[in-house]
């Protein structure tokens, strides 16, 4: 796929003071080395009727030559919870959740994931191929087994899912029951199977609703992300029965499954933050992974309360989409601290090499209380974030006929469109038809 943008980059902050420091991340695409510049904008608008574009070069320890590299983007939504010897010393096992699926036969999607996708090690429950829930369990030597339940889940509703691995009798069980039953559309399902190898506890994160694909040095880059949304998830030590994995859904849970209980999720706790509390004794909490949508309906949902911060047990899902994104976590290529001094007013971090060219751009702010000017400027930055990466020229109907003149499609434009992950804005929908 060609690229329309050999250049790109962003900064961490989108307004600094003197004295405060702003990063800069670049992404060259065969582009071996970049000049970056500060400058001054002093008129921003190329059209050759007005003044054309103004800018003066501002000295700074920045303005230098950089070598170019290429840094990936890695969309998707999860939640990670780190490691554990609990996890480790796991033999037998259930795990389950509550899910509410919106492209299950996309292709598949892990639900939860401890595995190593090198050695094949673990365990992932997940969606195959054909849209069912199936449990895939692997030795830690290259071999791996998966057990379908055999039955495509319906889209947009709840369902219990989940498998049980029992090491003694050799046996996987997997469950997949509906909340609700409609006439003539069967996708309860319960299989049996022998286990043919033996599972090996992998290493590495926790996952939910995707799987770690490899550790790039603190960091899991993730994949076979799902599009819907996870409601209580839980994992035991041993093979349960079916009855027991209802009990481990209601309150208070039983003391003889509380002994074997590794796991109990709630996402209706904390949920303006970033953290997902774990409710047994072994306090394994997790962070969420480019912001999914939380105090999302539940699986006990009832409608009678619309605003979940007086029901927040009732909201205790959360809505993942394999095309999130909240921050690409790219390397800084070079921070700048802004000097005393330096005037208020609109500069970017001008980037050129290999014939192309790209702004970076930020606002300087007077310090506080101390005003460098006599005129108010106000930025509208966040109506600036809310439409970033909008391509109307692309997405916009009837653009030609509001504007009046031919549309011009720009290569940012053009880069947008080839890499969908890149878009988002007020009006851009999921991979999965939900709305931002």
């Amino acid at each position: 796929m060609a690229s329309y943008l050999n250049i790109t980059g962003y900064s961490d902050k989108i307004s600094v003071a003197p004295g405060e420091t702003i990063a800069f991340m670049v992404s060259c695409d065969g582009v071996r080395e970049y000049r970056a510049d500060v400058v001054r904008v002093v008129h921003g608008d190329e059209n050759p009727a007005g003044p054309g574009l103004r800018e003066v070069v501002i000295r700074t320890p920045v303005n230098r030559t950089y070598n170019g590299r290429r840094q990936a983007i890695h969309m998707g939504s999860s939640v990670l919870v780190p490691a554990h010897p609990v996890l480790d010393g796991l033999d037998s096992f259930t795990v389950q959740c509550m899910v509410w699926p919106t492209t299950p036969k996309k292709g598949e999607q892990c639900l939860i994931a401890r595995w190593n996708a090198r050695t094949k090690a673990g365990f992932q429950l997940l969606i195959d191929g054909s849209g069912a829930v199936a449990l895939r369990i692997g030795d830690g030597k290259g071999k791996a087994q998966i057990v379908s339940a055999g039955k495509p889940l319906l889209q947009r509703e709840w369902c219990l899912v989940g498998a049980s691995y029992d090491p003694a009798a050799k046996r996987i069980t997997v469950y997949q029951d509906p909340q609700r039953t409609y006439a003539r559309v069967d996708t309860g399902a319960r299989v049996r199977a022998a286990a043919t190898v033996r599972c090996v506890p992998g290493a590495g994160p926790l996952v939910f609703a995707a799987y770690c694909e490899r550790l790039v040095g603190e960091r899991a880059i993730t994949a076979g992300h799902f599009n819907g949304k996870i409601d209580s998830p839980r994992l035991s030590s041993r093979a349960l029965k079916r009855s027991e994995m209802e009990q481990l859904l209601r309150a208070p849970i039983p003391s003889k499954l509380v002994e074997s209980l590794v796991g109990c999720w709630d996402f209706a706790r904390e949920i303006p933050t970033t953290r997902v509390i774990d409710l047994s004794a072994h306090g394994l909490h997790g962070e969420i992974v480019n912001l999914p949508a939380r105090a999302m309906t539940g699986y006990n949902w009832t409608g009678a309360e619309p605003k979940w911060s007086n029901a927040p047990e009732q909201y205790g899902a959360i809505h993942f989409h394999d095309d999130d994104i909240y921050d690409a976590q790219w390397d800084a290529d070079f921070t700048l601290t802004i000097p005393r001094g330096m005037k208020s007013g609109c500069y970017a971090a001008r980037l050129r090499g290999g014939g192309h060219e790209e702004y970076i751009p930020f606002y300087v702010r007077a310090p506080l209380a101390k005003p460098t000017a006599k005129i108010l400027y106000l930025a509208p930055t966040a109506s600036y974030m809310a439409y970033a990466n909008l391509s109307f020229a692309m997405t916009a109907q009837a653009a030609e006929m509001l504007t009046g003149r031919l549309v011009i499609v720009a290569d940012w434009e053009r880069h947008l469109n080839e890499n969908p992950e890149l878009g988002a804005s007020l009006y851009d929908y999921h991979s999965d038809g939900s709305g931002i």
